[in-house]
């Protein structure tokens, strides 16, 4: 539809007279004369007289399913919204194709760009990894032979957010910081806030907790103590603190958070989880089981935190030696982390199942921890695991006399 189109039909879904629209500084004459096509309207007067249908629905208490965008986009920029609106599933590849080859027919350069976008978010769901990267980097090809920086500081965050699902967090902090300074060159400050957070969260996964703290920090002191990034933030300082051993002033600053009531579901967990940990490393381990407990007790079973709280509390049962309790809670932490394509506390939970069995001197169950742990580390492309693991395969190899296994797992290590 064109804007002239799209004005009409609005006014007749909402049952509304031309007057009715009229307000704001906006005539009811001018309207007549645009719905005539005797005069046109800029983008920004389509977006008032939207603004006024959708303050007139709402005074008529009238479903109006329709942004204050809709009026004034033209037939390329809905397609581009439509994209971004289909459901993260396979089964959007064919329309994302058909918008694509449509677009091309009617000489639109943006349709590829956001069909193409939503397809690396599909490859991600279905934790299709390397596909999601081909996908987003043609993203910005197609960007680049438009001329534009627009989308940019989008698609590099997807890309470090991939890096960082990876394990690969050196290359994600380079990919959030190309999104942060086209953050700056879009002036779209609202997701610098995220980015920054991301790159801060980053560090913090690599153990450089300095510049962790330093980035949240430059975070924090941007924003109002309102705002959600400024409680996040102040989250990860809480679990430096406790990683530095500066237990007490971690415990506090969680405490705090908590007390405050103005975290979100998810960091409301990690928050319980937090405390727990200090309170192991206070010995209070009675403390230590009861937030454990608040944390999966908040969790749904489709939480993205779950599994991280699992796999501590299943850390938390080792190191008191209670390899039962252990074992279930790491088995389930590695479970739903498989489900939502988490390497990292698949690896984390599968070394642990492997020192419990080590404990238990139990080799065949220490093998298949190994093979499911070798498996794991060649998705994610990490040499450091995959080492890991072929020593400790060798080890057994050895120890079984097994001299074919022992030259299979030598070789891979030399080379």
């Amino acid at each position: 539809m064109t804007n002239q189109e799209k004005l009409i039909f609005i006014r007749k879904l909402l049952n509304a007279r031309q007057k009715d629209l009229a307000r704001n500084n906006i005539t009811r004459e001018f309207i007549s004369m645009v719905e005539s096509g005797k005069r046109n309207m800029s983008r920004d007067v389509a977006i008032d007289i939207m603004r006024n249908a959708i303050e007139f629905a709402k005074e008529k208490e009238v479903e109006l399913n329709y942004d204050e965008e809709f009026i004034a986009r033209t037939k390329e920029e809905d397609l581009c919204v439509l994209c971004e609106k289909l459901p993260d599933i396979k089964e959007s590849f064919e329309k994302c194709d058909y918008i694509v080859n449509f677009g091309k027919e009617q000489g639109m350069s943006w349709t590829e760009v956001y069909a193409t976008k939503k397809k690396g978010n599909i490859y991600v769901v279905n934790h299709e990894y390397d596909k999601a990267e081909a996908a987003y980097r043609k993203c910005l090809n197609l960007i680049d032979s438009i001329g534009s920086n627009k989308l940019k500081h989008e698609i590099y965050n997807n890309l470090g957010l991939i890096k960082d699902r990876c394990l690969k967090y050196y290359d994600a902090v380079m990919y959030y910081q190309e999104a942060l300074k086209y953050c700056y060159i879009n002036n779209d400050f609202i997701k610098k806030d995220r980015i920054t957070y991301n790159i801060g969260l980053t560090y913090y996964n690599i153990g450089n907790y300095e510049k962790s703290m330093d980035t949240l920090q430059l975070l924090m002191d941007d924003k109002c103590e309102q705002t959600s990034y400024y409680y996040k933030g102040n989250m990860i300082q809480g679990v430096i603190l406790y990683k530095l051993k500066r237990t007490s002033e971690a415990l506090k600053t969680l405490l705090n958070l908590v007390e405050s009531r103005n975290l979100d579901n998810s960091f409301l967990i990690r928050a319980y989880n937090n405390i727990a940990l200090c309170y192991i490393d206070k010995k209070e381990y009675k403390k230590a089981e009861e937030f454990f407990d608040k944390a999966i007790e908040t969790a749904k079973e489709t939480d993205r935190v779950k599994h991280e709280i699992l796999g501590d509390k299943g850390n938390f049962y080792f190191e008191l030696k209670k390899y039962e309790e252990a074992k279930i809670a790491l088995n389930e932490s590695i479970k739903i982390s498989e489900e939502i394509g988490s390497y990292k506390y698949q690896l984390e939970g599968l070394k642990i199942l492997y020192e419990i069995s080590n404990e238990e001197n139990n080799e065949k169950e220490m093998e298949e921890i190994l093979l499911k742990l070798l498996s794991v580390a060649n998705n994610t492309s990490s040499k450091d695991e995959v080492i890991w693991a072929m020593k400790r395969l060798l080890d057994l190899a050895v120890k079984q006399k097994d001299i074919n296994k022992i030259k299979i797992f030598n070789d891979y290590i030399k080379d």
